[in-house]
């Protein structure tokens, strides 16, 4: 067999912004970006040799994938406040794609299929405000994007979930937040503390967006203690990722050769450690 693809596009970005005083920035951009269409090393089977073929043992003879494309539009905003110590931006965001690649395990490959519509659209906010306590910096962020596959019916049969559906790894809310607090100790040292915490509400692990493989709402701590010199040039840090040891899956996917069983990648549990820096 012989397979040939090609690619062609005009992108770019555009951006408009105003100050309306010395405070405040209001932006407004739109953008067109691309990611190159290509070939599956893996080969599709199907019962007829095509993709829109049921389950079988016929290889698909056309292996190639379109490239991808996305027009984005963004307005948004970057303000100061506190005579400079608070910082505070926020953007609404809207993102059409054509010819999505969604890359899919069908149990024994991995493919990369063309979805023909996905749009994301939402808010995001964030801020990082240096307080009135000395040495303490608190940093934040919240993201509400809408991101679905349109409603177009796909000619891949495993995917007839998608069509109207939230993508897979896209969590309706996420956010995060975290502290930082420096203090001088004694005449050369310096104690450095932080914590770190991102939440993701509900989304699906699984590209075919199989309902067992839906993974709920989670938080995930990061903590870190340091000790070290006020010239920067060595700190002991004491630190642990996952501190409260929260379970959750990073993919989904069907057991090889099992129907209707189905396996899982877990995140990394509680993990903590010492660590020397020295800068010379």
């Amino acid at each position: 067999t012989s397979t040939s693809e090609k690619d062609e596009m005009w992108g770019g970005q555009a951006t408009l912004h105003f100050d309306p005083s010395d405070n405040t920035r209001v932006f407004a951009t739109v953008s067109r970006g691309y990611k190159a269409g290509g070939f599956n090393l893996d080969r599709v089977q199907s019962s007829n040799g095509t993709t829109s073929g049921a389950a079988g043992i016929v290889p698909v003879t056309d292996t190639s994938f379109p490239g991808e494309f996305v027009d984005s539009y963004e307005l948004g905003a970057k303000t100061t406040w506190l005579d400079g110590n608070l910082l505070l931006n926020g953007a609404l965001f809207w993102q059409d794609y054509e010819d999505f690649q969604l890359n899919s395990f069908l149990g024994t490959t991995f493919v990369v299929r063309s979805v023909p519509e996905v749009t994301s659209r939402g808010v995001d906010v964030d801020l990082q405000w240096q307080t009135g306590l000395e040495g303490l910096l608190v940093q934040g962020g919240l993201t509400y994007a809408d991101t679905e596959y349109g409603d177009d019916a796909l000619p891949d049969a495993d995917l007839f979930l998608l069509p109207g559906s939230r993508l897979s790894f896209a969590p309706l809310w996420s956010g995060s937040a975290a502290a930082t607090y420096e203090v001088d100790v004694f005449d050369s040292l310096v104690a450095r503390f932080n914590i770190a915490a991102k939440y993701a509400s509900e989304y699906n692990t699984g590209s075919d967006l199989d309902p067992q493989k839906l993974q709920d709402a989670y938080t995930v701590v990061n903590a870190r203690i340091g000790l070290g010199s006020r010239d920067r040039s060595w700190m002991l840090e004491l630190w642990a990722q996952n501190l409260t040891d929260e379970e959750y899956i990073q993919v989904g996917f069907d057991a090889p050769l099992q129907t209707g069983s189905w396996n899982a990648f877990l995140a990394a549990p509680r993990t903590y450690g010492l660590t020397l820096r020295a800068f010379f």
